[in-house]
């Protein structure tokens, strides 16, 4: 037991915890998924099988880090925030995230896994990216929402020539629509 002044001891002190393994954190997610390497394998034309290994890898890699789950663990302890008015009562609709949340999301549409695969529009982009977003999955998964919308989306906007005129071009570049996520849009401004 460790003392917390001289002679007493430590009145929450239990035993020392041997028998659990260390934090899975530092470590490349890909590089470990022998299921995924042969799913790509299977599914991924020749030609795109490599380069997709490499962007996976790298993705692996920064995802599996420490701090990556921490930044989620992180998100998800905080909840967000609604806010209908502002303090002169005036409408407001505005959720309020806590930036781990924002910077995540980050990270997905920086490696294409928002709209990506639609802008890239060769075999296999796809496939591609349904890997990243399923590595992306085992880090945290509440980001995951408004990506999955904003890839959603990019058929149906296309379907509207007008529309696709005026929303895609921003959408297939990161980091695209994603970011209007983080404030209202007026109606207005919406689309119609």
């Amino acid at each position: 037991m460790k003392a917390t002044a001289p002679g007493r001891p430590d009145p929450f002190a239990t035993h020392e915890v041997t028998n659990q393994p260390a934090p899975l954190e530092d470590y490349n997610l890909f590089a470990r998924d022998s299921a995924l390497a042969d799913a790509l394998a299977f599914n991924l034309p020749p030609a795109r099988l490599e380069g997709a290994r490499q962007r996976l890898h790298a993705l692996g890699a920064e995802l599996g880090t420490r701090e990556m789950f921490a930044r989620a663990a992180t998100a998800n302890a905080q909840v967000p925030r609604l806010h209908t008015h502002d303090r002169h009562g005036r409408r407001r609709d505005e959720v309020e995230y806590h930036p781990a949340y924002h910077e995540l999301m980050a990270v997905l549409a920086r490696h294409g896994l928002h709209t990506g695969a639609w802008a890239d529009g060769t075999p296999g982009a796809h496939v591609e990216r349904a890997a990243g977003y399923l590595l992306f999955a085992e880090v945290e998964n509440g980001t995951q929402c408004p990506i999955t919308m904003t890839y959603g989306s990019v058929p149906a906007i296309r379907r509207d020539a007008r529309l696709a005129h005026k929303l895609a071009p921003g959408c297939q570049a990161p980091p695209g629509c994603v970011q209007t996520a983080g404030r209202p849009l007026p109606a207005p401004e919406s689309p119609r």
